[in-house]
C-alpha cells in the first residue's frame, strides 16, 4: 500500500501480542506540521542561487528563510499509554536521483471512499533556481527544502539547512550531466535529506501536469498511516 519511496511506518512487533493476550488502548497522535530548522545558508563562495518565480536568492553566508517549504507530517502510535511507533513522510537519500521528477513517485495512496493524496504537494514546493558562479552562464537548477521532525539526530540539520555547491558539481553541471545535491540527516538507522538541489547546463524536464490536491485533514492522514 505504501509506496517505498516517501512514508516510512514503524510499528514494534509486540502491540500484536499484547492485542492478542487481552484489550488494549490504542491511540493515534497526528502531530502539527514540523518547522523546526529556523534558516537556509549557502556556504560556497562564489555562488548564488535564485529563484527564477519567487522574490528569494541564496546568498553565501547570509541566512534567509527559504519561500516555499515541504511540512513533514508525523503521527505516534501509543498503546496503554506507552509509545510504540511512528509513521511519517520522509524523503529517503537512497532515493534522490538525478531526475528531480523522481519525487513525482514518492507517494501515492488511494483509500477507499478517503482521500487520493498524491504527490503535487511536494512537487508544488520545488522551485525553479538559476545557479550563478563567479564565470560562465548560470546553470538551471530545481530545489526543494523539506522541514526536519523533532526526532532527526543531526543537531545541524536540525536548525540549518546548510547548503554546500562545490566547484567540482558545479564543472560537472556545465559538462552537460545533470548533478543532484542533498544535506543528509538521521532518524534512527533512516538517512534523510533535508533540501535537494538539481542543477545542469541545460533546462530541467517540466513536472507532469497534474491537479492540485489539498493537504489531507487529520482523519484522513490516520486512515493513511494507520
Amino acid at each position: 500500500m505504501f509506496k517505498k519511496y516517501f512514508t516510512v511506518l514503524i510499528v514494534l512487533s509486540w502491540v500484536a501480542l499484547l492485542s492478542a493476550c487481552g484489550s488494549i488502548t490504542v491511540k493515534h497522535e497526528l502531530r502539527p506540521p514540523t518547522g523546526i530548522q529556523k534558516q537556509a545558508v549557502l556556504v560556497s563562495e562564489g555562488v548564488k542561487i535564485v529563484a527564477e518565480t519567487e522574490q528569494w536568492e541564496l546568498l553565501p553566508g547570509i541566512p534567509t528563510m527559504p519561500p516555499k517549504l515541504f511540512h513533514t507530517r508525523e503521527a505516534r502510535t501509543f498503546v496503554n499509554g506507552k509509545f510504540t511507533g511512528f509513521a511519517a513522510e520522509m524523503l529517503f537519500a537512497k532515493n534522490v536521483t538525478t531526475d528531480w521528477r523522481s519525487v513525482e513517485n514518492m507517494h501515492e495512496i488511494n483509500v477507499p471512499g478517503n482521500v487520493v493524496w498524491r504527490n503535487s504537494r511536494i512537487k508544488n514546493k520545488v522551485m525553479d533556481v538559476k545557479i550563478h558562479t563567479d564565470q560562465g552562464e548560470p546553470l538551471f537548477g530545481k530545489m526543494v527544502f523539506l522541514t526536519a521532525i523533532d526526532t532527526i539526530e543531526s543537531s545541524h540539520a536540525r536548525s540549518t539547512w546548510t547548503v554546500s555547491v562545490p566547484q567540482r558539481d558545479i564543472d560537472l553541471a556545465r559538462s552537460g550531466q545533470t548533478v543532484v545535491k542533498y544535506q543528509p540527516a538521521k532518524v534512527g538507522v533512516l538517512d534523510l535529506v533535508t533540501w535537494v538541489l538539481w542543477m545542469s547546463k541545460y533546462p530541467l524536464a517540466a513536472a507532469p501536469t497534474a491537479e492540485p490536491t489539498a493537504e489531507p485533514t487529520a482523519a484522513a492522514l490516520k486512515q493513511l498511516f494507520f
